[in-house]
């Protein structure tokens, strides 16, 4: 397919169905899936210096052009080397203002989630995730999200972190459109826990490698360890939509 015509077979889907890829591994940003898309994601965490792996398959639907619904099921791996699923979860995402390059919008997502066994520190949670997003009309983005969390039941613990993201396309001739880019795309993550003071730094990766599947990797070095709970991470996420 010709370059030109296939960039305006992207870029007219992009302005009907508002179609978005996942831009960064720790962070939401402003777009949801349009009104009646399906995407399915499977996110992998591992913790580089202890080997241990958790895992989220996620199921997200748009509902509407501004609220989405997204549930889906935490996996860990066990002691023994067996995987387990050892709890759910149901998101609901929301995103406010219209469209427009070059400016802040606001999104806000409200998570709860249901451990599966009664374990110590597991309980029922709530958590709001607040995000504010800009897009440059050169392809490079960022998000920047404050994210707060109350167990329900127990000794009711909290938890809230900060996290950001910014993103550019690394074709020089590439001419992308908010919310659906092709090609490999590079940038930074970051990641404060204000509760532990930890914090995790690192390069991202992002190829959109059909127009179903998006590819996103990072790595996020643990700096500023005050409390010996901090580790290095390696995010890798497969995105499929439909």
């Amino acid at each position: 397919m010709h370059r030109s015509f296939r960039l305006a077979v992207v870029v007219a889907l992009g302005a009907v169905a508002s179609a978005h890829e996942r831009e960064f591994t720790q962070s939401r940003d402003w777009f949801l899936p349009y009104q009646g898309e399906h995407e399915i994601e499977l996110r992998n965490f591992f913790d580089t210096n202890t080997g241990d792996y958790k895992g989220q398959l996620e199921y997200e639907y748009g509902v509407t052009s501004w609220f989405a619904i997204e549930p889906g099921i935490e996996i860990k791996e066990k002691p023994n080397g067996e995987y387990e699923v050892e709890g759910a979860e149901l998101e609901f995402r929301f995103h406010f203002l219209e469209f427009d390059y070059d400016k802040w919008l606001p999104a806000l997502n409200v998570e709860y989630e249901q451990p599966f066994e009664d374990k110590d520190g597991d309980e029922p949670a709530v958590e709001l995730k607040t995000v504010l997003s800009r897009y440059g009309k050169n392809g490079h983005d960022f998000t920047v999200n404050l994210n707060v969390g109350k167990q329900l039941s127990g000794e009711k613990e909290s938890e809230s972190e900060a996290t950001a993201g910014y993103i550019m396309p690394l074709h020089p001739d590439a001419e992308p459109s908010a919310g659906w880019h092709e090609g490999l795309r590079a940038g930074v993550e970051l990641v404060q826990d204000f509760e532990e003071h930890d914090t995790r730094v690192g390069p991202l990766f992002v190829y959109r490698a059909t127009g179903h599947w998006n590819v996103l990797g990072s790595y996020l070095f643990a700096v500023d360890d005050r409390g010996d709970t901090n580790s290095d991470q390696l995010t890798l996420i497969l995105e499929f939509e439909f």
